[in-house]
């Protein structure tokens, strides 16, 4: 359309001007349509660049949806950090490309709005993501600084926990010292105590002895002296028994 404008311009000089003024018209239309083929090839120079932009901020989003898909599985913050350095990375990258656009956009002979107003809403972009990817940052800090005071929690009542084990097993082996203490006790009780009434079982035997005039006085004696063998034998004393037998007869 530009060409036709030029061209009908052309066709009315010439039509109008003497040969020389019409050369230099044409000059100047030829110079006028350079100049706008060159601001036609620095535009869409321009409006490539942007669209390269537009592509790494598109990636930059997904990577952050990607991120955030990745937090709500289950990620390690070492796993976090990588990705997020990434993202940073390329936001970084796509703010240096915006700040040589709008240099680029300054210096250019025409002032393009669509493309101007294309950059500006790069720049909105990125700052969102910017402040979304901090955020996240933020957010994962802080859960990393709980997890590491619910570790050290963890870990303290794990030694707790082994305190309390070793002083258990302390007590156990107090408690079967004192229970291998108390049965060699028991046992020389018993044996004390068996041989009382093995003792018992002999002074009854003595008394039946003496006694002469009084049979069943006699017997009672007897009698005694085989009940106090029968707790003796019954105590573990096994020397008991065959007094018992030796009494039989004596107590019929």
């Amino acid at each position: 359309m530009r060409y036709l404008i030029i061209s009908i311009v052309a066709l009315s000089l010439y039509a109008c001007v003497s040969k020389s003024e019409y050369e230099q018209k044409v000059a100047e239309l030829d110079s006028l349509k350079n100049v706008l083929t060159a601001t036609q090839s620095q535009e869409a120079e321009l409006t490539q660049r942007l669209l390269k932009v537009s592509e790494i901020i598109d990636g930059i989003e997904t990577s952050q949806k990607n991120l955030r898909i990745s937090l709500e599985k289950g990620i390690s913050f070492e796993d976090f950090q990588k990705k997020a350095e990434a993202i940073k990375a390329d936001m970084e990258k796509s703010k240096k490309q915006i700040e040589a656009l709008e240099k680029a956009l300054n210096k250019s002979s025409s002032k393009n709005k669509l493309l101007e107003k294309m950059v500006e809403e790069m720049k909105k972009q990125l700052a969102e993501k910017d402040a979304i990817i901090s955020d996240l940052t933020a957010k994962v800090e802080k859960l990393k600084g709980e997890n590491t005071a619910l570790n050290q929690i963890i870990e303290f009542q794990k030694e707790e926990i082994k305190e309390k084990e070793a002083e258990l097993s302390k007590k156990k082996a107090e408690i079967s010292e004192l229970e291998s203490k108390l049965s060699e006790t028991q046992k020389q009780a018993l044996k004390e105590a068996a041989d009382l009434f093995y003792l018992r079982g002999e002074d009854n035997i003595a008394l039946a002895e003496k006694t002469k005039l009084a049979p069943n006085k006699k017997r009672a004696h007897y009698q005694d002296a085989y009940n106090m063998f029968k707790r003796s034998f019954e105590l573990g004393r096994a020397d008991a028994f065959k007094r018992m037998q030796e009494l039989e007869e004596k107590i019929k």
